[in-house]
């Protein structure tokens, strides 16, 4: 493919170590993975996002939704595993309609990168901890199109991602 992703794994390494601000992450033995060293950064809260419902459409997911999955991704029950089946689903199954539907969720630009790069980052991680293969698949097929990355200006989260996906994909 001609947009390889992974062609300036430097520079995100860069992003990510100037903005480690701004980068969302509950896990430190996952940023570890990606960042390669043991420098401490601020882990989100868990106890800030509230309790799922149950799982009925793709469109009332938002991101406090997404980010709640990320928070527990270690030890995540059975309705929550659920749903992230479920949301792999949905994606692989409406993958040619996903821009427009995010457009229609997130009218905001920032926000709707805000929300796909978080969704990013939970089908990278539970790949990671589920071992599971079609997450990564589906997480590296949704970094290729360019509607859902930043290219002027990477997102810290979207470096996040990039390092995460190329770290799974030499160690799978």
């Amino acid at each position: 493919m001609s947009n390889n992703i992974f062609s300036n794994t430097l520079d995100h390494q860069e992003n990510l170590r100037l903005n480690l601000g701004n980068l969302t992450v509950f896990n430190q033995d996952i940023f570890q993975l990606v960042n390669g060293t043991t420098v401490s950064i601020k882990i989100q809260n868990k106890s800030t996002y509230k309790e799922l419902n149950g799982y009925t459409t793709f469109k009332i997911i938002r991101l406090d939704d997404i980010q709640c999955l990320r928070s527990n991704i270690i030890k995540l029950d059975s309705r929550q595993k659920k749903w992230c089946n479920k949301i792999l689903r949905f994606l692989e199954y409406r993958f040619s309609s996903l821009k427009q539907r995010f457009k229609i969720n997130y009218a905001n630009p920032k926000e709707r990168t805000l929300f796909i790069q978080n969704l990013i980052s939970l089908l990278l991680e539970y790949a990671y901890v589920s071992k599971d293969a079609r997450f990564l698949s589906l997480a590296v097929k949704l970094q290729r199109v360019k509607e859902f990355r930043n290219t002027k200006n990477h997102s810290v989260q979207s470096s996040y991602n990039i390092l995460l996906s190329k770290y799974l994909i030499d160690n799978f």
